[in-house]
């Protein structure tokens, strides 16, 4: 079943993140570990056993009054449970990716006239993605 671009929900630590405007999924991706010694004639490699679950990057609408964007805005450092919803395209469920993250970066963007202000932030995964269904 095909996934909906829209619609796609992101929680912080279990609010939900109001004002999504973009969303990049982390990609999961393993190191290459070489294999061949000195005598060989070419390079031979596998794949690590230790899989890095990459990056999670978002922005949304800024609203000083909300407790989450604060919570997000202010976490540096901070490792919390985020959950990605995907609806299916067909409107009969859900695909969920859930882990833990800490925030790498965080910032308000588009400060200036005519704009809506931004917030921008960077997550890195910690562990494994949980992909399930709801």
């Amino acid at each position: 079943m095909s996934i909906a671009g829209e619609g796609v929900r992101l929680s912080y630590d279990g609010t939900s993140v109001t004002g999504l405007e973009n969303i990049e999924p982390p990609e999961q991706t393993v190191e290459d570990v070489r294999t061949n010694g000195f005598d060989s004639t070419a390079m031979t490699f596998r794949a690590s056993q230790v899989k890095d679950s990459g990056e999670l990057s978002y922005s949304f609408f800024y609203d000083d009054a909300n407790a989450t964007h604060q919570a997000i805005l202010s976490g540096i450092g901070s490792t919390v449970e985020h959950v990605i919803t995907y609806p299916q395209s067909d409107g009969t469920g859900s695909v969920t990716w859930t882990f833990d993250a800490y925030t790498k970066s965080a910032s308000l963007t588009g400060i200036e006239e005519g704009s809506e202000v931004m917030g921008e932030v960077t997550a890195k995964v910690t562990g494994d993605i949980t992909k399930g269904t709801a």
